[in-house]
């Protein structure tokens, strides 16, 4: 029965500037260079962007505000103290603001907001637009706490009583987010100083612009936009005038990440290597062909052959 075995090698030498020697250094080198070259060329070798996808955490902040435009007049319902105070009675109508959060699936993040607006405007209205703020938070990969504006606006050459519209917000970036990092720059209020025509805050001018407003805001290098679709029910006296806005929160918001320097070198290094096995592991077949049918000229000594033993 067999105890033991070694195994049997045929060593094959040349000189160390020889042909053979620079044809196995050469094989080394240029696996790793054809690798890196490879990595580079796919794009993969230096990744200085990646995304990730999340569902943002968001929350209504109860501020609204509504300005109601008729044939000949515009009159504005606001929840902002600042703001009704800065405008005449004559420019503003009563009314109530609600907003009712749905979270569908129970994993403790809002799915969309029901937010309604009931106002009495005393005058036909042929227009709306509504302006609401949220809070709105990224986890995950990197955070981020932001304040999100929704802006909708209908009109009509019909008298109506309902506007409603229905939409998603969306993420806006002017520059990707910093990987493993945490972001709250804008965190204020967007409706906490509505701008008026003159360029002053709310107690400048009674001239008071949603161009403005959202001109300011969406200067912002972080921006949450609402694309929305809408429909406008025409009747009504003017008696009463109701805004119904969905806003709905996306599932998987795709949020892209600027990596760090030691992030992009261990991406870089699994793109080389994934490449670099695969051809280091063809350089060794393609070494033992070379060698064992003697392509390249080796003193090869075999360890089959006789040597002398001294005892």
């Amino acid at each position: 029965m067999q105890v033991y075995s070694e195994p049997v090698a045929r060593r094959h030498y040349a000189p160390r500037f020889g042909l053979a020697t620079l044809f196995r250094i050469g094989n080394v080198v240029g696996a790793f260079v054809l690798s890196v070259v490879a990595a580079y060329a796919v794009g993969g070798l230096w990744p200085r962007e990646d995304f990730y996808r999340t569902q943002p955490d968001v929350s209504f902040r109860h501020d609204v505000v509504l300005v109601l435009q008729g044939s000949d007049r515009e009159a504005v319902f606001t929840t902002l103290p600042n703001l009704n105070d800065a405008l005449s009675p004559a420019r503003t109508v009563p009314g109530t603001a609600s907003a009712t959060p749905n979270d569908v699936n129970g994993d403790g993040k809002v799915e969309y907001f029901d937010v309604v607006v009931d106002a009495t405007p005393g005058f036909p209205v042929h227009g709306m637009k509504l302006l609401a703020s949220f809070d709105y938070k990224l986890d995950g990969r990197t955070t981020m706490s932001t304040t999100a504006l929704a802006y909708a606006t209908l009109s009509s050459a019909v008298p109506g009583s309902l506007g409603y519209v229905d939409g998603e917000l969306s993420l806006k970036l002017s520059n990707a987010l910093l990987d493993n990092a945490h972001r709250a720059v804008y965190t204020e209020n967007p409706l906490a100083d509505f701008p008026a025509a003159d360029g002053g805050g709310v107690h400048a001018s009674e001239n008071m612009t949603v161009t403005g407003l959202l001109s300011r805001y969406l200067l912002r290098n972080d921006t949450v936009t609402y694309e929305y679709t809408g429909s406008w029910e025409s009747g009504g006296d003017g008696s009463s005038f109701k805004a119904l806005a969905r806003v709905r929160v996306p599932y998987h918001q795709v949020v892209p990440l600027r990596l760090r320097s030691l992030e992009m070198i261990k991406w870089g290094w699994v793109q080389v290597y994934s490449l670099l096995a695969v051809l280091l592991f063809l350089r060794r077949h393609f070494e033992e062909i070379c060698f064992h049918y003697r392509l390249l000229p080796t003193r090869v000594v075999s360890d089959l052959e006789p040597k002398e033993h001294r005892f």
